[in-house]
């Protein structure tokens, strides 16, 4: 969904990505330090077993999904984008994703596994149905209520505000929803596109 608005959010990503060209950062190297600040904000979870250490960890969780918008905007400043790059971020995406939510389930929240079982399983699903349709040259930027950065919003902000409501389950619960209804919207989109494919040839 936010996708429908990067040109807007490019202004604001392009800018921190020059000042970081500007200091010397290569676009692996951001990727590499979105994968760090996951797994720093898992043991962070891990080892403050308190709400303050779930906010904490929710912030650097955050963080870590914002360097996912900048390694792509600095490789294009540096003119080194590649295929190569391109794949090491999608691999890197789905890496942190599920490194941070397995850090969830084993922290003290001790939300239900199944709960997460499903969210993992959604997002990996959400995820394929993408790299699928790209195959058949099936647009699927901006399909989908909760793409990749939707989904590292909605539980970072949700963890965050989690002594409001104190129910991990309901959190999980309410993004699973909302991923079961962004799968429906993939493969009703490759469907159509297909389709589409099919009349063309």
């Amino acid at each position: 969904m936010l996708n429908k608005f990067r040109d807007k959010l490019s202004i604001i990503t392009n800018s921190i990505a020059k000042i970081l060209v500007s200091i010397g950062f290569k676009a692996w190297h951001i990727s590499i330090l979105g994968l760090i600040l996951t797994i720093l904000a898992g043991y962070t979870l891990l080892t403050y077993k308190n709400y303050f250490g779930v906010a904490l960890s929710a912030i650097i969780y955050l963080l870590g999904g914002l360097m996912d918008s900048l390694d792509g905007s600095v490789a294009r400043i540096r003119g080194e984008v590649s295929a190569w790059g391109g794949v090491l971020d999608a691999y890197l995406d789905r890496v942190e994703e599920v490194i941070y939510i397995i850090f969830v389930q084993a922290s003290w929240l001790n939300p239900n596994p199944l709960n997460i079982l499903t969210f993992l399983s959604l997002s990996l699903l959400i995820s394929y149905g993408r790299c699928k349709a790209a195959e058949y040259n099936i647009n699927m930027r901006g399909v989908g209520l909760m793409e990749r950065a939707e989904r590292i919003l909605a539980l970072g902000f949700g963890l965050i505000l989690l002594p409001l409501y104190t129910d991990i389950d309901l959190l999980i619960l309410l993004i699973n929803v909302l991923l079961l209804y962004t799968l429906a919207e993939r493969v009703y989109r490759i469907y159509q596109g297909s389709k589409e494919l099919a009349i063309r040839s």
